[in-house]
């Protein structure tokens, strides 16, 4: 298994592709999984890259986002998995955004 943490800001597809060159070339027979608990902001057009390069580019065999609070961030894997034919390779573990008092 391999993981990424997101960083606060993702907004760029070079970015994503930053981030994902820092896994190995071949992602054949492994699971990605990216730590999104830091995240602030994001694009679509990063969500759509970082998709890209994981499941398509290094031939992951499962991306796994986790820690993500929100919303927005979850449907857009979600489009962006299905646009790129890899949505039964996609799991989202979003996290609650609700506080104790």
């Amino acid at each position: 298994m391999e993981s990424l943490s997101l960083p606060p800001l993702v907004g760029s597809r070079s970015r994503a592709k930053a981030l994902a060159d820092t896994l190995p070339d071949n992602l054949a027979d492994v699971e990605v999984t990216v730590d999104g608990r830091s995240l602030v902001a994001a694009t679509v057009s990063f969500v759509d890259e970082l998709i890209k390069q994981i499941l398509v580019a290094h031939r992951g065999s499962k991306l796994r986002v986790v820690n993500i609070s929100d919303p927005e961030f979850v449907e857009w894997i979600g489009q962006q998995a299905e646009a790129n034919g890899v949505a039964e390779r996609v799991a989202v573990e979003a996290r609650s955004t609700i506080t104790a008092s």
